[in-house]
């Protein structure tokens, strides 16, 4: 049941961030299992650029007509994630980029786990106008290992459920970053 939960919180969270994207933008799609939710809602659109290191990413957009490019690099988990992934991102600049965590670190920002990733995802917020994080409610309550972006990095979090802590929620505030919640 969980995982159903889970699913259907990532569909909502997936089908609104596909909302914030606008014809002729370009985008980074970061890896994993919510943004690939979101890449699902995009094909309608014509006129777009995505960049992703996901390769069931790239699979979903591939015959779409959007510009779907790719960064070579090492394939970890089903996504590429080492020196060339990065030094690729950081030559391309992003209007807005959709990543996700591995969790929410207190009052400071966002984490990961993968030592390869936390460097694709790091270059993602630095080449990126905007940044939005896809979280489902579930990493709200991990902590994660290596600190990859601070919340006054984020333009944006798309959520379902109401963040509840006060302190976060004021932290959020005070750095100007917009949350969104897909179920309201």
């Amino acid at each position: 049941m969980r995982d159903t939960v889970q699913n259907e919180e990532k569909q909502l969270i997936g089908k609104f961030a596909a909302s914030l994207v606008k014809e002729n933008d370009t985008i980074f799609i970061d890896a994993g299992t919510t943004t690939l939710a979101m890449a699902q809602h995009l094909k309608p659109l014509k006129k777009l650029c995505v960049i992703t290191n996901s390769i069931p990413i790239a699979e979903e957009l591939n015959g779409s007509d959007l510009n779907v490019f790719m960064p070579g690099g090492l394939v970890e988990d089903m996504c590429v994630a080492d020196f060339n992934t990065v030094q690729y991102l950081a030559e391309h600049i992003a209007d807005k980029a959709f990543i996700g965590a591995s969790g929410v670190r207190g009052l400071e920002g966002l984490t990961v786990s993968s030592s390869l990733q936390f460097a694709v995802k790091r270059q993602m917020v630095a080449s990126a106008r905007e940044v939005y994080a896809l979280l489902d409610s579930e990493k709200f309550h991990i902590t994660g290992v290596s600190l990859f972006a601070r919340f006054k990095e984020l333009t944006g979090i798309v959520t379902t459920y109401p963040i509840k802590n006060q302190d976060l929620l004021k932290v959020l505030e005070q750095n100007h970053v917009k949350v969104f919640y897909a179920n309201q």
